[in-house]
């Protein structure tokens, strides 16, 4: 049913989960714009086709570091491209996203991870990923660190495999088994953990749906 607020022709098609829908408006959104980036101040933008091979090639990455249906992925980085790509990516391999905000302290990165048993984390450089890559070697369950900057990928870590995110994707191919992946996820399947800021103690996680 479509809400009388839409415009004309607007038609609602509801899909099993997120990964789907996306890949579904992909699909009918082609070569034109979807996300866009500032540099040097000049802003480019990046086409649905080419979000959607990225998603697909980081995906493969991201199963290639182990992770698989219902392992935990923490995601903190600025409001950029890359963000969108990583939880479409891990979403889609029917992992579960962990949000996590930027402001947040190596202890409280060490806490999200140890609590929600994060195995990969993703983020993007300067101080946040030295934060996060602190958090990283603190933490049993966490084993790699894939970091969107590649300066901060030249570092060196103890116990915690260090990919930079650009080499990874170039070398990547598209998931083959993707397709079949996604059609297997639930609306009723959890795909994000969403930890609160912890301003009244320690941060509190919850459990959201596809669905929701």
């Amino acid at each position: 049913m479509v809400d009388g607020n839409w415009p004309a022709g607007t038609h609602y098609v509801e899909t099993a989960n997120l990964a789907a829908a996306f890949f579904e408006n992909a699909a009918a959104g082609g070569d034109a714009d979807l996300l866009f980036e500032k540099h040097d101040g000049e802003w480019s933008g990046r086409s649905w086709n080419a979000v959607a091979d990225q998603v697909r090639r980081l995906a493969s990455v991201l199963v290639d570091a182990g992770v698989g249906a219902g392992d935990r992925v923490l995601v903190t980085a600025e409001n950029r491209p890359e963000w969108a790509i990583a939880d479409l990516a891990i979403m889609s391999i029917g992992a579960i996203v962990v949000p996590a905000y930027t402001t947040n302290t190596e202890d409280d990165h060490h806490f999200i991870i140890d609590h929600s048993g994060a195995t990969v984390a993703i983020t993007s450089g300067g101080v946040l990923a030295t934060r996060v890559s602190l958090a990283a070697e603190r933490a049993t369950s966490l084993k790699t660190l894939i970091t969107m900057d590649s300066e901060f990928s030249a570092r060196q870590m103890k116990r915690t495999k260090l990919v930079d995110w650009s080499s990874a994707i170039n070398a990547a191919s598209p998931l083959a088994d993707l397709d079949e992946r996604v059609d297997a996820l639930a609306a009723d399947d959890v795909c994000c953990f969403i930890y609160t800021s912890g301003t009244g103690g320690r941060p509190k996680g919850v459990m959201l749906t596809h669905r929701s």
